[in-house]
């Protein structure tokens, strides 16, 4: 409807942290941020990440491949089929 408008509510949660000094402003520069918050906001995105992405890379690895598979040679782009 004209004039509506939508607002997404985002709940965070509010902590605090005795932090070493040195170590934030290290991540700062190294993550190009300037606030305590995003850096510490981005350091557990990459830790949330990185997890994902090993359970990913062990459930690869438990893939059981047929080492006798036919193999299936696919064209690429520019190639003459």
């Amino acid at each position: 409807m004209i004039g509506e408008t939508h607002m997404e509510v985002v709940a965070v949660a509010m902590t605090s942290a005795d932090l070493p000094p040195a170590l934030l402003s290290e991540a700062k520069d190294i993550l190009g941020v300037k606030s305590n918050r995003e850096a510490l906001e981005r350091a557990l995105q990459s830790v949330v990440t990185r997890h994902h992405q090993l359970l990913a890379i062990r459930g690869m690895a438990e893939v059981d491949l047929d080492p006798d598979a036919v193999k299936i040679e696919y064209p690429l782009d520019g190639d003459d089929a």
